[in-house]
């Protein structure tokens, strides 16, 4: 009964053992291929300084071998121990036959010298190929199985849009929930209406808000419900609305970076552009936000290479931002990016914007100081 217990002990670790090593073969390989080139080099430099020794005798059996060449065509003469003289002709035969020998002893020579060095480094390659070969296969594993979650979902995604259509589709993807509040009725003067006993009266609106982890102060979601009706359109033609959407965007992106190019130039500015987020957000049909009027973007001509004022010798301030408005549409490495691609392909009503401003800006336009740093 106690040797099972060992032997199940001994069993469990074991494989825990093996699974750990199955896990991390590629990196084992990797370090034991590199750990092993360099102790082939090691061994190379070691036979490199005896090889002269060992090789001595080898190389004077050649040289003397070579001497044999003058000798090709003469009689020579061939004394044994028992006292037995025979006389023979050195022929081209018996002289390659010679020197084979003597090359194939120096070779010999080298390689057992030079053996080892060369088996443990070729056995580390090895072991480095294997681990790219290891690596390779997971990550085919790993893209056939994306694929076919990526399949999964885009039929699940189809099937949301069948049953309860594409508004539906977006608020599961994006996790959008209606909310209520309570809002002060207001007359057409702008003042809160009052009841009976002189309370202002209160109404029920419902909008959506995004989930928390999607609050990211520079993303934003726009549609043509959030650009109120600024960009509806009622075209019948599903390719002519989904495209003048996207021209929508872009229209306001260039719009902004044209405000900025304009405000550099003028003298007022000190040669320096800028633009406030909610200038952006309005070029979007979108409301203003309390934070939109102390963020922005800032542009200086001496840093655009395509400005006829470009200094190569120019440095930026520390802090500086990207020197132009960018709503990452064809940036892969900002939150966002595939459903921007998708409302490009006209598949999406709306799209989730990454808005690239460079900060708190209210009190750095039109500041001199900051802007005379270079090398």
């Amino acid at each position: 009964m106690k040797g099972k217990i060992i032997f199940d002990t001994a069993r469990k670790y074991i494989s825990k053992a093996r699974r750990t090593v199955s896990k991390n073969s590629p990196t084992i390989l990797i370090i034991a291929g590199g750990v092993g080139v360099v102790a082939g080099v090691i061994l190379a430099a070691k036979a490199g300084k005896e090889s002269d020794e060992k090789t001595l005798e080898a190389k004077k059996e050649l040289d003397y071998v070579h001497t044999h060449k003058e000798l090709i065509g003469q009689e020579l003469k061939e004394e044994y121990e028992d006292g037995t003289v025979v006389m023979h002709c050195m022929t081209q035969a018996d002289y390659a036959k010679e020197l084979t020998h003597a090359y194939g002893r120096l070779i010999f020579t080298y390689a057992k010298i030079y053996g080892p060095a060369a088996l443990t480094t070729l056995f580390s390659l090895f072991l480095i190929f294997t681990s790219h070969r290891v690596l390779k296969g997971r990550y085919t594993t790993a893209c056939i199985g994306l694929a076919t979650m990526s399949k999964a979902y885009d039929a699940y995604r189809k099937n949301v849009i069948e049953a309860e259509g594409p508004e539906a589709d977006q608020r599961y993807r994006f996790g959008i929930k209606t909310v209520e509040e309570m809002k002060p009725l207001l007359d057409k003067e702008g003042n809160p209406k009052l009841d009976k006993d002189g309370n202002p009266k209160q109404i029920k609106e419902k909008h959506d808000v995004l989930p928390e982890e999607l609050l990211d102060p520079r993303s934003v979601l726009w549609d043509e419900s959030t650009a109120h009706g600024r960009y509806d359109n009622t075209s019948s033609d599903e390719y002519i609305r989904w495209k003048n959407n996207v021209n929508a965007v872009l229209a306001a992106q260039s719009a902004a970076n044209n405000i900025m190019h304009a405000r550099a130039s003028d003298p007022r500015y000190n040669g320096i552009g800028w633009i406030y987020l909610n200038e952006v957000l309005d070029r979007l049909g979108m409301k203003p936000v309390d934070i939109g009027q102390i963020v922005g973007w800032r542009y200086d001509p001496r840093l655009d290479i395509e400005s006829s004022k470009y200094d190569p010798y120019f440095e930026a301030p520390e802090g500086w931002g990207d020197n132009k408005v960018n709503f990452g549409i064809n940036e892969p490495g900002l939150p966002g990016y595939e459903d921007r691609q998708a409302f490009i392909a006209g598949h999406e009503d709306a799209i989730l914007l990454y808005m690239n401003y460079d900060g708190i800006i209210n009190d750095k336009v039109c500041v001199k100081t900051i802007y005379s740093h270079r090398r």
